[in-house]
């Protein structure tokens, strides 16, 4: 896990990658040695001189990366790539907005860090397939290098429409637009001579800033671009950090490419007001995006916590403070509402029940790579989100590098895998959901009969309706189920899936009164319980008033135990 982040070490222990790598120097010590004094020949001298230097231990890290957070990121992250048939791998990032601390950073076709120097299966065989052993060897150098590559510290990316969270802030801060501010599109723009096109065949009319942000609508942004200036968009790359290193810890950091000032002409500007002919690291693109909700400022993104020393004491704390501000809290807070809003009307697949999310999509073209090999449909979507939008802390990014599935947009391929990370990880990280009426409504799944079917099959069954399961005993088909088929139970509950008559798992039913909705949901998953909601659990002023079975009785796992939201007040007693 986190191979392309931890690294790895050479014969002599010299860090050859990754944190490794970087604080080789901390982390190596310093060698134990006797000085004494001889003459020309080696000889002792007439007088004694002899000094000795004990050896030191090295340091250790500790890093801000979360098992869990990675496990998740991975996971969803290897899901996808294989899906959707990726060729030039994928990568996805979970950082802290406000103090620039990465919780998770996944790299889909990474290396066994235990066996750095082995090749997967598949590369093997490439390697395997080829007679020439001089281009054998250098085929199986460029694979391995290509395994150890972080591809969200060293590679950069044209961002596509993500980005159009830069220019929205940049013009906003400038006063140059607002939320009335509208903008027309026709399907297609002219700037000095080239015809850029939107999406949509149609075009989307008049729209304000929110509709041109859930829109993605490219002819509204180069309006928004021209509006900005070159000079204007040039100061703020700047002051975003988008013509430099990243600057985290974690070496091969790549340099941007970008147009500069003095070379931005009409149709650079153009172009780049919607995330195109230019390149910047995934690294960059959520920086972006949490200056954008955190109110304004420059995180500094970090693998390392802290130094500690042999004796476990802490020697150095990893700073987080902000390298600077680029925009207001009003710009800030009017960028949640944007962002909130395509999530909400655009890119519903960004979605995540119980939660309230802000996001972007993008969708870029491989131009330079199409134009130099001829190939066609290359395609990099890409998806950015924010969670939770009312009180940001955490932002996620999702990349998929040429999708051959046949599916390519960012809000189609990438948003619905940051959706998965949010959903697994905001309770993680102690955001308890809270459901609307109408996601409550969603919640409730019957849980379908699995007896007499292969253990497979069942599976298949149970993940289709995105309903967890474990497996009890080591036979091949179902020969009993709790809950009992035709159950209702919400739709993060578990099926309990018996193959022999082994004695029934229990657990203990946990206090589920007194809680919100979303925190009994949380309690109860814990446990291994499964509940449904009586009354009216999606008012947040009501907590649950009652459960059907006692709070420490022993129980089957996967019993399912109804919770009850009633409201207690006087409000509907008649009065004398």
């Amino acid at each position: 896990m986190a191979s392309t982040v931890i690294g790895f070490v050479g014969d002599d222990n010299q860090g050859l990658a990754g944190l490794e790598s970087y604080y080789n120097n901390d982390l190596t010590g310093i060698s134990g040695r006797v000085i004494a004094a001889k003459t020309a020949k080696g000889t002792d001298m007439p007088f004694t001189y002899q000094m000795m230097e004990e050896a030191k231990q090295g340091n250790s890290i500790v890093t801000t990366i979360d098992s869990y957070v990675q496990y998740t990121c991975e996971k969803y992250l290897d899901d996808a790539v294989a899906e959707e048939q990726v060729a030039e791998r994928g990568s996805a990032i979970v950082m802290n907005v406000k103090t620039g601390e990465i919780l998770g950073m996944a790299v889909s076709g990474d290396f066994n860090p235990n066996e750095p120097f082995t090749l997967s299966e598949l590369d093997q065989g490439k390697v395997d397939a080829i007679a020439d052993e001089e281009k054998k060897q250098k085929t199986k150098a460029d694979l391995l290098n290509r395994q150890w590559r972080n591809k969200a510290v060293s590679d950069t990316y044209e961002p596509g429409s993500v980005f159009k969270i830069f220019t929205a802030a940049t013009a906003l801060e400038e006063n140059l637009v607002n939320s009335n501010s509208s903008f027309s599109c026709r399907y297609t723009y002219m700037v000095a001579g080239n015809t850029y096109h939107c999406h949509l065949s149609s075009g989307h009319g008049v729209q304000n800033m929110a509709q041109a942000m859930s829109n993605s609508c490219n002819p509204a942004f180069i309006q928004i671009g021209q509006l900005i200036g070159a000079k204007t968009f040039s100061k703020y790359f700047k002051a975003f950090g988008l013509t430099e290193k990243i600057g985290i810890d974690l070496p091969g950091a790549a340099t941007p490419e970008y147009h500069k000032e003095d070379k931005m002409g009409p149709t650079e500007l153009a172009s780049s007001s919607f995330g195109q002919t230019f390149n910047i690291t995934p690294l960059h693109m959520i920086t972006i995006a949490a200056a954008a909700v955190n109110g304004g400022y420059i995180v500094r993104p970090h693998v390392a916590k802290e130094m500690i020393d042999s004796e476990g004491n802490v020697v150095k704390t990893i700073s987080t403070a902000y390298k600077r501000q680029v925009m207001s809290q009003k710009t800030s807070d009017t960028l949640k509402t944007y962002l909130e809003y395509v999530i909400n009307n655009g890119a519903k697949n960004g979605l995540v029940a119980g939660y309230r999310v802000g996001g972007k999509t993008g969708t870029s073209q491989k131009i330079a790579k199409i134009l130099s090999t001829g190939q066609k449909s290359l395609y990099i979507g890409s998806y950015v989100g924010v969670a939770p939008i009312n009180d940001p802390d955490i932002a996620v990014f999702v990349m998929l590098d040429e999708p051959m599935s046949g599916r390519y947009y960012g809000g189609a391929i990438s948003a619905p895998v940051g959706a998965k990370i949010m959903k697994d990880i905001l309770p993680y990280l102690g955001h308890s959901p809270q459901y609307t009426s109408a996601e409550l409504s969603k919640l409730s799944i019957k849980v379908p009969d699995l007896k007499n079917k292969d253990v497979a099959s069942a599976r298949d069954a149970l993940s289709a309706l995105k309903l967890s399961y474990k497996v009890v005993g080591n036979g091949g088909k179902v020969i009993n189920q709790l809950p009992a088929a035709g159950t209702s139970i919400n739709n993060s509950g578990t099926v309990i899936i018996y193959t022999d008559e082994t004695d029934n798992d229990t657990v203990v039913v946990p206090i589920l009164t007194g809680l919100t909705a979303g925190e009994a949901n949380t309690a109860a998953t814990n446990a291994g319980i499964n509940i449904i909601f009586s009354g009216n659990p999606a008012r947040q002023d009501i907590k649950s008033s009652g459960q059907s079975i006692q709070a420490g009785t022993t129980v089957a796992r996967g019993t399912v135990v109804t919770v009850k939201f009633f409201d207690s007040g006087n409000a509907d007693i008649a009065s004398d």
